[in-house]
């Protein structure tokens, strides 16, 4: 409901203002179902992964389809996902979905190209 919907925001909140971890104790605390829902995992893997919990925020990206989230959210996930593959040494599947996000327009997709490109040098 929304009540639910203003914990949810209330961690978003604090990612947005870069208090990463009350934003990981409102978001991983949250009761969210649906969107809502999606958008809690979202930045919570995110908020965990700026703060250096990537297994974590792997775990957390496990249970998220990006394909149910709205851009700019969608890229921005996988991207997410690419960032702690990388960091937990999951050299292939990050590889694999980098060349994935290479073929993508837009802000992710030049990201992945820069990424890519520097890694080839």
């Amino acid at each position: 409901g929304s009540e639910d919907l203003a914990e949810v925001l209330a961690g978003i909140r604090a990612y947005e203002e870069h208090d990463l971890s009350t934003a990981i104790r409102l978001l991983r605390a949250a009761p969210a179902t649906g969107a809502a829902n999606d958008l809690r995992r979202f930045y919570l893997a995110s908020s965990l992964s700026l703060n250096n919990s990537h297994s974590e925020a792997l775990d957390i990206m496990v249970d998220l389809n990006p394909a149910t989230l709205p851009q700019p959210w969608k890229d921005e996930a996988e991207w997410i996902r690419y960032a702690a593959l990388l960091r937990t040494h999951e050299e292939d599947a990050a590889r694999d979905l980098l060349e994935k996000l290479a073929a993508r327009p837009g802000p992710i997709g030049d990201l992945a190209r820069h990424r890519r490109a520097f890694i080839s040098k």
